[in-house]
């Protein structure tokens, strides 16, 4: 079709690697083609022949002649030629945009360069924060009584109630006093606090309230398995608040009680949990002794500990075992781990040994 529009003179000059038999078909081809309008129509065959404008003659030398199936050669001009006519070509002169009369407006305006020299703006400091002296939570708080404290949305108005009602509980003359029975429906808020520093006030009020009370020892159902849940993977502290609360509550002839949630807790698939049972059994078993603490309930559930896969588990069940050996003797404790493995039984042994000299 290049042919057909652009000319034999100005063709032929860029096809002299093709041989005679394709220049012939392409002239064949070219004499048959007709060319069409925009309207769809034949063109007049005068526009055939038309002068070849300058700028697509030159695109013709970086043009790729390409083969299609039917023999026909077609020529792709190179989009970069265009481009370079386009950029060497003079652009039309328009009139100037209301933003470039405004840039020349303002750059007339700037001062003209001159030797002295320009005082830059300094930013002034800012003048440092005053922190108010104001609380920031609402001071309304601390003048609600004890009871009200501990259920308030803010923590530290908790951690305050806590301490109050901690003081509040020792100050009671009596043990049946009647203000130990208003706090009874309020003492699981005091081991189940969101806040840490809260919790551990409120574990040492009930600590408080468990040796002062008398009706304390209807707590244990209710107050004990919230500690075994929420008291014995935390802080060190919170921890030991626990221990304390639960050895308390053997004191005071809870002990059954306190033996059954332990040995709950020694299923427990928290390592943590596992072994603060395991220690706890030992501290119980050590203060009190296998009368009020017995040992056969306990004693199946921990020789398999032995072989947890945790190394704290099995390093508390071996002192709680050290432990056991103290009160029963070699006599009562041998046949009740005479499945023990021989590495472990040896361990033990050692140990046991220390105890006997």
């Amino acid at each position: 079709m290049l042919w057909k529009c652009l000319g034999e003179k100005h063709i032929l000059p860029h096809v002299t690697d093709l041989d005679e038999l394709k220049l012939n078909k392409i002239k064949e081809y070219a004499e048959t083609a007709v060319l069409l309008n925009l309207r769809g129509e034949p063109r007049s065959t005068g526009t055939s022949t038309a002068t070849v404008p300058k700028s697509v003659a030159s695109s013709i030398n970086t043009a790729t002649m390409t083969k299609k199936s039917g023999g026909a050669t077609i020529v792709t001009p190179d989009v970069t030629a265009n481009k370079d006519e386009e950029s060497t070509s003079p652009a039309p002169t328009t009139k100037p945009t209301t933003a470039a009369k405004k840039k020349t407006t303002t750059a007339s305006k700037s001062p003209a360069t001159t030797n002295e020299p320009v005082e830059e703006k300094r930013r002034e400091p800012r003048p440092p924060k005053v922190r108010s002296e104001k609380p920031i939570d609402d001071p309304e708080w601390q003048k609600l009584q004890p009871d009200e404290k501990v259920q308030h949305k803010l923590w530290n108005a908790r951690l305050a109630g806590y301490e109050e009602c901690g003081k509040l509980f020792a100050m009671q003359d009596s043990s049946k006093s009647g203000e130990f029975e208003d706090y009874l429906d309020l003492l699981p808020r005091f081991v189940q606090d969101t806040n840490e520093n809260a919790k551990e006030k409120g574990l040492e009020a009930l600590l408080i309230f468990i040796q002062e009370a008398y009706v304390a020892r209807t707590t244990v159902g209710e107050i004990v398995p919230i500690i075994m849940s929420k008291c014995l993977t935390g802080r060190a502290k919170t921890k030991e608040r626990a221990f304390d609360i639960l050895l308390m509550y053997i004191e005071i002839d809870k002990n059954a009680e306190i033996e059954e949630e332990l040995i709950k807790g020694l299923e427990n698939k928290q390592p943590k949990i596992v072994q603060a049972c395991l220690e706890l059994l030992r501290r119980a078993l050590s203060d009190f002794g296998s009368k009020v603490l017995p040992i056969k309930p306990f004693l199946p559930k921990v020789i398999p500990l032995l072989e947890d896969r945790d190394k704290t588990v099995r390093d508390e069940a071996k002192l709680l075992l050290v432990e056991i050996y103290k009160w029963v003797g070699k006599q009562t404790l041998t046949p009740m781990i005479q499945n023990v493995k021989p590495i472990q039984m040896q361990e033990l042994q050692t140990e046991f040994d220390k105890l006997d000299l």
